[in-house]
């Protein structure tokens, strides 16, 4: 509960009403990555993604055949989360009471904020390296895991696009074409190439128009996901000489969250201020690559 220096409260009811709607707007808002991963919730430090490998099927064909023993590779991979925050000071009890206020609609700010770290997040993890091993002691960087790469620098054309489907098809992703979900991730540039693609957005090519109030949402096979290249914290990472975009292409599960808290809201005096109070919102997670295979790196030119 915070106290100001008269001893008036801030409504509690209204500050967990406020932390209702925050909830509430990150559902609306969501972010763009995480309906399409593994969540994961855990209580304490230690969170790791725990997969399996494939395994084949022998024959026994013979009579008394014995018993044939197969490797099952255990893929065992760390995650490690972090906290964040969204802290907003005002000063004064009547400045955090409009605040809370729900026709003032802050809650969505928050909400925003929080939404688009969980992006940050994943899209960061999906190539970095990764901590393997019961231990973790052994570190994989995005190449040795299997992450491929396909060299868009000349333009993301429907060529480069195939080229990141049929990579997946080859790993065995993609055997359901309604089930086995895939997705890229690209900027407004890469989206304009694509819009001058014509194999994408002629009905002469596709039987199904994916081109939706002037925006594509699918192409072949992928379902096109779009962050702003121009943001202040852009979600799509560049190259270290800035001339060349970080795009991906990846499947479904191939992210996984660990996910200690989703969203924690306070509202505090700050006492080393006159008269200046905090409504602070707080998330602690992380996220991994749970195989290299899954995830592509398309590269294009900013």
């Amino acid at each position: 509960m915070a106290v100001n220096p008269v001893g008036a409260t801030i409504d509690e009811t209204r500050v967990r009403a406020f932390s209702e709607s925050v909830h509430m707007a990150a559902q609306q808002k969501k972010s763009r990555t995480k309906d399409i991963s593994i969540i994961k919730y855990f209580k304490g430090k230690d969170m790791s993604y725990d997969g399996y490998g494939t395994v084949e099927a022998t024959d026994a064909n013979a009579r008394f055949a014995k018993l044939d023993f197969a490797d099952l590779e255990h893929n065992r991979r760390q995650i490690s989360p972090n906290r964040w925050q969204v802290t907003l000071p005002f000063d004064g009890r009547d400045a955090v009471e409009q605040f809370l206020d729900p026709k003032n609609g802050y809650e969505q700010v928050v909400a925003n904020a929080m939404m688009r770290r969980w992006d940050l997040t994943g899209i960061a993890a999906l190539l970095a390296s990764v901590n393997t091993g019961e231990d973790y002691g052994t570190a994989l960087t995005a190449t040795a895991d299997g992450v491929l790469e396909v060299d868009a620098t000349a333009g993301l054309t429907y060529e480069k696009i195939l080229e990141a489907r049929q990579n997946f098809i080859d790993n065995d992703l993609i055997i359901d074409e309604d089930m086995d979900k895939s997705f890229m991730v690209i900027s407004g540039k890469e989206h304009t190439q694509m819009m001058s693609e014509v194999e994408l957005t002629s009905g002469d090519y596709n039987r199904e128009y994916f081109v939706e109030k002037g925006s594509i949402q699918k192409a072949a096979g992928f379902d096109i996901i779009k962050y702003a290249a121009n943001a202040t914290n852009p979600i799509l990472e560049l190259q270290a000489t800035d001339t060349e975009r970080k795009c991906i292409a990846f499947t479904q599960d191939a992210l996984c969250y660990g996910v200690q808290e989703e969203i924690a809201l306070e509202v505090r005096k700050l006492d080393d201020y006159i008269n200046t109070y905090a409504v602070i919102a707080t998330g602690s997670f992380g996220a991994v690559r749970t195989e290299g295979k899954r995830v592509q790196q398309v590269t294009t030119t900013v």
